[in-house]
Formats: C-alpha cells, sequence, structure tokens
C-alpha cells in the first residue's frame, strides 16, 4: 500500500513537471489598447504604430487613437500589422504561473497609461 502511494505521487509530479514545462511552449499576444496613440496617413487611410515609422516620418503625420481610428473606417497599415506592431508578446503558460507566485517580474507593457508608447 505504502509502496502505491509514493509511486503514485512519483507519476504525478512528472506529470505536474511536464504540464510545467510544455505551459513554456504556449504563448499568446497581448494586442493594443484602445486608447494606444497612432500615426494616421491620410493618403492610404490605415493607421500606423509609432515603432513602425521612422521619427522624420512620423512628426509630419496627424496622430489619434486606435479606437477614434477604427471609429473612422481607418485599417491597420498591413506591413506594421505583419510585423506585430500592434501587438506584445505575451509570457507563456508557466512563465504566468511563474510571475503569479512572485518568481518572475511582471512583462513591461509596451503602452502606458495615457497611450503613449514605451518603444
Amino acid at each position: 500500500m505504502m509502496k502505491r502511494s509514493i509511486r503514485a505521487i512519483g507519476i504525478a509530479l512528472a506529470v505536474c513537471g511536464f504540464l510545467f514545462f510544455f505551459g513554456f511552449g504556449i504563448t499568446g499576444f497581448v494586442t493594443a489598447p484602445e486608447h494606444a496613440t497612432v500615426l494616421v496617413d491620410p493618403a492610404t487611410q490605415t493607421y500606423i504604430a509609432p515603432p513602425c515609422i521612422g521619427p522624420l516620418h512620423a512628426s509630419s503625420l496627424p496622430s489619434t487613437t486606435i479606437g477614434k481610428a477604427r471609429k473612422e473606417k481607418l485599417k491597420p497599415d498591413d506591413e506594421c500589422r505583419n510585423s506585430n506592431g500592434f501587438t506584445q508578446e505575451a509570457r507563456s503558460l508557466s512563465g504566468k504561473l511563474l510571475e503569479r507566485i512572485g518568481i518572475l517580474p511582471p512583462v513591461r507593457s509596451r503602452w502606458n497609461a495615457d497611450g503613449t508608447w514605451n518603444w
């Protein structure tokens, strides 16, 4: 009976270890919030994330928020969207667990509370 319990505990720990290891491979993305500032290209009727455009071009384009750009029926710039300009990779499932229990610090958000971009 005791050997069975020890074996069951060993199997349970092995399964938990496997799931924890497997969880590092499962990640997701966080999308830009509606209040994030974007640049508008009137010529193409698209909006662009500031990290996708050089500072020289950024100063010549008007800015708005993603929410307002969508209400105005503007589309995200294809090249910027395809290069993940409007998203941020999130922690893996196992990374989120480690963050929740305090082993890892929170991931720095790509967007500030006021809608500006961190990078």
